[in-house]
């Protein structure tokens, strides 16, 4: 009887431990933990941090550059927002010309190109959760999708530093 029991202990604590490691099903902006879980549980780096406005914000990267995850449409007490949007800087060397910034825009499709004050060009790629979220599977295929355009974007931008 005892041996029963105690296998049942065991079954229980293994039970607890795969739970703890298996990635929630839906993710969202109204719930910042969950994204960062399965950033983490796709390889990502994921330090969850709050912005200046007291507003979730997740710091990562993407294709080896340093970005943000940030939340839009949060209530007055920076929970239940219910959209994200990714960001990332490319640091030029030398100011980034506006006609090559626009040329992004034609060639990538979902993120939007601005030019800092210094010339460097920066992306941002929104993607709405809505309060109950999505399947991870969506935030997971949208995150190697924005990795793969901040691959493209740097490509476009240090072409001409790199001698391309």
């Amino acid at each position: 009887m005892h041996g029963l029991a105690l296998a049942g202990v065991l079954l229980s604590g293994l039970v607890t431990q795969a739970s703890a490691q298996t990635p929630p099903s839906m993710v969202g902006a109204h719930d910042p933990a969950s994204l960062v879980s399965a950033m983490e549980m796709g390889g990502y780096k994921a330090e969850l941090e709050v912005d200046s406005s007291g507003d979730p914000v997740i710091q990562t990267e993407f294709s080896g550059m340093p970005s943000s995850i940030v939340f839009y449409g949060c209530n007055e007490e920076h929970i239940e927002c219910d959209s994200l949007m990714f960001i990332t800087g490319f640091d030029r060397e030398t100011q980034w010309d506006v006609a090559s910034a626009i040329k992004i825009n034609e060639d990538v499709r979902f993120a939007s190109v601005w030019l800092d004050d210094e010339g460097d060009p920066w992306i941002s790629w929104d993607m709405v959760t809505g309060r109950n979220g999505v399947p991870v599977s969506t935030f997971s295929t949208a995150m190697r999708m924005y990795a793969d355009t901040v691959d493209r974007v740097a490509d476009m931008a240090f072409a001409e530093e790199r001698g391309k």
